[in-house]
């Protein structure tokens, strides 16, 4: 199994309700993947080395949410993989998600949310601050 590291990817979140890895190429893009009673919700995914076997370790995959209308990413096509819905800046938090929706922009061209967890006291918000 090669680590994450040697193919541009490094953790930066090990929880015992989640995990996240950045992509190290030459934008970074962080993506997390929340388990929520015992369903996973991927955050803005980048797709990685065996992404799908750690997130169906971590328990059943519920969805992909997209945060922001501009990062696509690999939201789509990951969502595809693991068989589960993609949603893209919901207004309102997807049936049985134990997470509110919280909008932070919706203009013309930018659409915006951040997603709380108030069981969990976890405010989840997009790349708002680039690397480029």
């Amino acid at each position: 199994m090669r680590s994450w590291s040697r193919v541009g990817w490094s953790p930066v979140d090990e929880l015992e309700d989640g995990f996240g890895w950045m992509q190290t190429e030459r934008i970074a893009r962080t993506s997390h993947a929340l388990r929520v009673d015992g369903r996973v919700w991927l955050i803005d995914p980048v797709d990685a080395p065996e992404l799908e076997g750690r997130v169906r370790a971590l328990g059943d995959p519920a969805g992909v949410l997209q945060l922001l209308d501009r990062h696509g990413r690999d939201c789509r096509p990951v969502a595809g993989q693991l068989g589960v819905p993609h949603y893209e800046v919901p207004r309102q938090p997807p049936s049985g998600a134990a997470f509110e929706v919280v909008p932070l922009r919706r203009r013309r061209w930018w659409h915006e949310i951040a997603l709380w967890y108030p069981e969990q006291r976890t405010l989840v918000c997009a790349d708002a601050v680039g690397t480029a």
